[in-house]
């Protein structure tokens, strides 16, 4: 009788960048690589895979954007003539906060000063307290000044960096005037890249901005100063990258790398991607995931317990 041969004990993940008949295959471990993965969980460890947990219907109809908030949680719904913004409650039940909206528009939101600012590139507002409201030039109050102020720009990303907000209307950045979210000088204040911006990002010392075509870091907190310091030849999935800021040890980045501190995960058409402080870059999965798997028009990345999340809607 031959000696037990073990099938299966653990595997090293998912690769589709090599043949199948290229994949690990430890016959004395049981360890192999995978070429198709569906619908299971990969433990860190390798020695486990276990089937996703399913998910329960709570509320029924077309809903996207959904934005979950220190504030408030927000969504979308889509009716037969118009899109509407809601809030849902802690029961799952709908109230609604603005039925105007333009239809199969993904909306961008951004939380402070205790509003939610929302822009899906042909309307914008703010929610307050529950309530939404025109987002419009605030009356200005300060010393005389020759600049003209205008309203928030009509953007479809939104971020804050410090007392500034940025808004990526079409290939152009628009910042406000410091400590006022509601007033732009549209004559000088902006950055403007070639193509349409698909990403806007602040991390603790610049900003990540993206097109579909490339991504350009712009180090520093101070608008007039900014220049492009390293740029990425490929651009990014819109509306894929993490809310949140994730720390590198929370990913498994080698620190001897030199790679640290807080960035964003995103999903470019050549990998899942963390960009973090200083221009600091690196794509995880450009040795294991083939290109031509990530083709699709939409994606979302997400971390979960420790966990690299990304899904992609072809």
């Amino acid at each position: 009788m031959g000696k037990p041969i073990a099938l299966f004990r653990g595997t090293t993940g998912l690769n589709t960048l090599d043949d199948h008949s290229e994949l690990v295959h430890d016959l004395e471990e049981g360890v192999i690589e995978l070429s198709l993965a569906v619908n299971v969980n990969v433990e860190r460890s390798g020695r486990r895979i276990s089937r996703r947990k399913g998910t329960v219907k709570k509320v029924s109809g077309d809903f996207h954007s959904g934005f979950a908030g220190v504030l408030d949680v927000l969504c979308v719904q889509e009716h037969p003539a118009t899109a509407a913004l809601y809030r849902v409650n802690g029961d799952y039940t709908l109230t609604g906060l603005r039925d105007d909206l333009t239809k199969h528009q993904r909306m961008s939101y951004v939380e402070a000063n205790g509003h939610i600012y929302y822009a899906n590139g042909f309307e914008n507002g703010f929610v307050e307290n529950g309530v939404s409201y025109p987002w419009v030039r605030s009356e200005y109050v300060g010393h005389a000044t020759v600049k003209e102020l205008f309203d928030p720009p009509v953007g479809r990303h939104l971020a804050v960096m410090g007392g500034f907000m940025l808004i990526a209307q079409d290939e152009v950045l628009w910042v406000s005037e410091e400590f006022d979210f509601s007033a732009f000088n549209l004559a000088n204040r902006y950055v403007d890249l070639v193509d349409r911006l698909v990403m806007v990002r602040v991390v603790v010392d610049g900003v990540w901005l993206a097109t579909r075509k490339e991504t350009v870091f712009l180090p520093g907190y101070d608008p007039e100063k900014w220049t492009i310091a390293s740029k990425i030849p490929y651009g990014v999935k819109e509306y894929s990258a993490t809310r949140e800021t994730v720390p590198e040890s929370r990913i498994g980045l080698q620190t001897p790398q030199g790679i640290q501190g807080n960035g964003y995960l995103w999903l470019s058409d050549n990998g899942i991607c963390w960009g973090g402080p200083g221009g600091q870059f690196i794509n995880l999965t450009e040795r294991k995931i083939d290109p031509a798997d990530l083709d699709g028009n939409t994606a979302a990345v997400g971390l979960f317990d420790d966990r690299v999340v990304f899904t992609i809607d072809p």
